[in-house]
């Protein structure tokens, strides 16, 4: 059983993931949640590829359109392989085909709304590993 002190401790990250995630330094908030939860993102594809996701849509939001294909092509399209991420995979590449993505078809992925349900699911997968 866990100790009141290392409980108060693990809600602190969990805040601190939280709020890295919705301010969307999604990396940061990667790194924390696998040193709180170390296999929670390997038990949960989508939400490790919802937060990768985050991550590029904020390089497509800052204009750094080379990093973002570099990124994608490391860390997004391994779960081209899988056949229920192809379609997402593609609304997020789309987002490359536009100077002015927020202008573009899937300009809701740029979205605040994304962002908040992303880390939601995040928030609460971490909730349901810590209170087993």
């Amino acid at each position: 059983m866990k100790r009141p002190a290392d409980c108060l401790e693990d809600m602190e990250k969990r805040k601190r993931i939280f709020r890295f995630a919705l301010e969307g330094n999604a990396l940061k908030a990667i790194e924390l949640t696998q040193e709180l939860a170390q296999d929670l993102l390997e038990k949960n594809p989508d939400l490790h590829f919802d937060l990768l996701s985050l991550h590029f849509v904020e390089l497509i939001c800052s204009r750094k359109c080379t990093e973002a294909l570099e990124f994608a092509q490391s860390k997004l399209a391994p779960f081209g392989k899988v056949q229920k991420y192809v379609a997402k995979l593609e609304d997020f590449m789309a987002l490359l085909a536009y100077e002015e993505p927020e202008k573009s078809p899937m300009f809701h992925l740029l979205s605040l709304e994304y962002r908040q349900h992303v880390t939601d699911s995040l928030n609460h997968a971490i909730l349901g590993l810590l209170l087993l």
